[in-house]
């Protein structure tokens, strides 16, 4: 969990959308990864994960109110 807040302290948006994306990763560290991008520095990437679709459905609808709260 450290190494997320890092990433997004050092606005490391392409990092943690991999991470997002990684589904051997636990699923609350890719949600955590997920918030992470909900800042404007990373909302490019956010909006390409919820443009791409191809995160599980309820990563989809997190990444999307998080783009639509940017």
């Amino acid at each position: 969990m450290d190494a997320i807040h890092e990433l997004k302290l050092a606005n490391e948006c392409d990092e943690l959308a991999r991470l997002v994306s990684n589904e051997d990763i636990d699923d609350q560290f890719r949600q955590q990864a997920l918030r992470s991008l909900g800042t404007a520095q990373c909302d490019s990437m956010l909006r390409k994960l919820v443009e791409d679709g191809s995160l599980q459905q309820s990563l989809q609808e997190e990444a999307r109110n998080l783009l639509s709260e940017i």
